[in-house]
């Protein structure tokens, strides 16, 4: 699709070897598509210390080198909340912020799965909660 809209492509399949070479991702000459969290806790990845570079050993996931100070800040503040509410007020001024610079782009979006039964009991709505299967009962 990207050559159809006139982009020069010529695809490279990262072998299973190349994924453990932390230089080689983290310097990767091409247009690069992965899967990155979209949570407060996950914005982390987008901070300027989670850059890989050769004096970190290449330890960070923000492959694209995007820096900003002031969206470093903002996710200082929301790692830094006590309460899962005062932590989720600044997502939508970094989500601006990040939709403005584009240094994020959404490609797709992965779904998510509740188990609902009128016979079982103590399943929460979230995600996380989904799992914890220990705490299942049964009407």
């Amino acid at each position: 699709m990207w050559t159809q809209l006139g982009v020069a492509t010529d695809p490279d399949v990262v072998s299973t070897q190349r994924l453990t070479d932390r230089e080689y991702l983290a310097t990767y000459p091409y247009f690069r598509l992965m899967r990155q969290g979209a949570t407060a806790v996950s914005l982390a990845n987008f901070h300027t210390s989670a850059i890989p570079t050769p004096e970190s050993k290449y330890v960070g996931i923000n492959y694209a080198r995007y820096s900003n100070p002031d969206l470093d800040g903002m996710i200082d503040k929301t790692l830094s909340e006590i309460t899962y509410f005062a932590a989720g007020q600044g997502l939508p001024r970094q989500r601006v912020l990040m939709s403005q610079n584009l240094n994020l782009m959404a490609q797709f979006y992965d779904l998510g799965f509740v188990a609902k039964s009128t016979r079982l009991t103590d399943i929460g709505a979230a995600e996380t909660a989904f799992w914890s299967i220990q705490n299942w009962g049964v009407k």
